[in-house]
């Protein structure tokens, strides 16, 4: 349960991410009167910065305090093959 609590907070901000640009965009072209200026960049922020973070969060985290279970068992079995090598 907490592991989908944590995805799904994850999820959310990789939204928040990628729409709060280009409403920031909307409200700039409106305050401005330009055309579509700001909407384009915050488009293009926004998506650059949710791809950044989506691309971050599926890489595997080696370093953590809190491996998962399959990571260890992983980790002991590469040990075990390392041991047994002539």
């Amino acid at each position: 349960m907490a592991k989908a609590v944590a995805w799904s907070s994850e999820v959310i901000s990789i939204a928040i991410e990628m729409v709060l640009p280009m409403l920031l965009g909307i409200w700039l072209d409106r305050k401005l009167g330009t055309v579509m200026v700001f909407v384009l960049l915050g488009a293009v922020l926004g998506f650059s910065l949710g791809l950044f973070h989506l691309v971050r969060l599926t890489k595997p985290r080696h370093g953590s305090s809190a491996p998962d279970k399959s990571a260890k068992e992983a980790s002991a079995s590469q040990h075990s093959e390392e041991d047994t090598k002539p």
